[in-house]
């Protein structure tokens, strides 16, 4: 990360690899330790034979909560250190769509999901690339529930417009499953 923006350092992680998942694992200065990870899965949209492109899953997950995880919740070097991880991952695959889902057992996946497109963007600015991002949310058909996807694609993809179009086509598929005609799909380019 680069100093000049007066960004707090990120915690030292280490990454492992293991069956296409690539895993960076950090503890905060009071001991919670997090993961981030970067996971292939094949075949995710074999409904979609349209879709046949390299997308990777992003995740954090915060592994235990110390006895201080609420007063570190909003500690800056957390964000950093998704910010190196995410940096790198961008440098190393400029091209590839990235699919980040939402822990909804809490019902803050709504906060997630701005908190992480506010950091991707920040991210896209310092290596100046643009994103279009494609979210798609609704009501779950079991219960209340909300769930949340969304998909980062480079405007450098040659697969974009192909992933629109897609995205469309799963949003349409899902409501004549039986899921709530509210069901959305945002395209936006930023």
């Amino acid at each position: 990360m680069p100093e000049e923006l007066g960004s707090p350092e990120p915690y030292e992680y280490t990454i492992r690899s293991k069956k296409g998942e690539e895993q960076y694992s950090f503890e905060t200065a009071s001991g919670t330790p997090y993961i981030c990870y970067f996971l292939n899965i094949p075949g995710f949209f074999d409904d979609y034979p349209s879709m046949e492109v390299d997308v990777v899953t992003f995740g954090l997950s915060l592994l235990r909560e110390s006895k201080n995880f609420f007063v570190e919740k909003h500690d800056p070097r957390i964000k950093a250190t998704v910010f190196s991880i995410l940096l790198s991952a961008i440098e190393v695959y400029p091209e590839r769509p990235m699919l980040v889902m939402y822990d909804t057992q809490d019902g803050r996946q709504r906060s997630r999901k701005i908190t992480f497109a506010r950091w991707y963007n920040e991210c896209c600015k310092l290596v100046s690339k643009k994103v279009t991002r494609i979210t798609i949310s609704g009501a779950s058909m079991s219960s209340a529930d909300r769930f949340d996807m969304m998909m980062l694609v480079p405007n450098t993809c040659s697969e974009l417009e192909q992933i629109k179009i897609t995205a469309m086509e799963i949003k349409d598929d899902l409501i004549s499953k039986g899921y709530p005609p509210s069901l959305e799909c945002r395209i936006e380019c930023k």
